[in-house]
């Protein structure tokens, strides 16, 4: 599809869309996340400390997803200052 085809919402229409900014589930932690489900897991392997230098042992690292001011999904909630 050329740039020409592509699909260009008036301003007005972005401004109707539901953004994280204005998002109840959103949270400011330095950066913006998700706080609509319980946080990701990932399990890294690093290297292990004495006395098994040299071996690699598994981390479990929990975060919530990082957003942008801008994106918007399926759960969005209008941030109301009083919980459901």
């Amino acid at each position: 599809m050329s740039e020409a085809a592509a699909l260009v919402l008036p301003e007005s229409l972005n401004a109707l869309k539901p953004a994280c900014q204005r998002c109840r589930w959103m949270f400011r932690d330095g950066d913006m996340v998700c706080r609509r489900n319980p946080p990701q897991s990932t399990i890294m392997m690093v290297p292990a400390p004495p006395p098994r230098a040299g071996q690699m042992m598994p981390v479990t690292l929990a975060s919530f997803p990082t957003v942008q001011k801008d994106m918007f999904c399926g759960e969005f909630r209008l941030a109301t200052g009083k919980m459901d």
